[in-house]
């Protein structure tokens, strides 16, 4: 799935600017991929295979 930071702020209901640095942290993390770097404006954002990863053991474990 890919979104933008706006995206995913109405999504989880939460300011842009927080999402922004949530993607920074998770980016750094290699968590999330920015796959436009390059676009100040609309940048798209995409979960990595670690963050699947990491995605799904959460799911589990609430789920359990």
């Amino acid at each position: 799935m890919i979104k933008i930071p706006s995206k995913i702020s109405k999504d989880i209901n939460d300011n842009s600017n927080h999402v922004s640095k949530y993607l920074k942290t998770l980016k750094e993390a290699e968590l999330v991929e920015c796959l436009n770097e390059e676009d100040k404006r609309y940048r798209f954002y995409s979960i990595t295979d670690k963050g699947k990863y990491y995605l799904d053991r959460v799911e589990k474990d609430y789920n359990d």
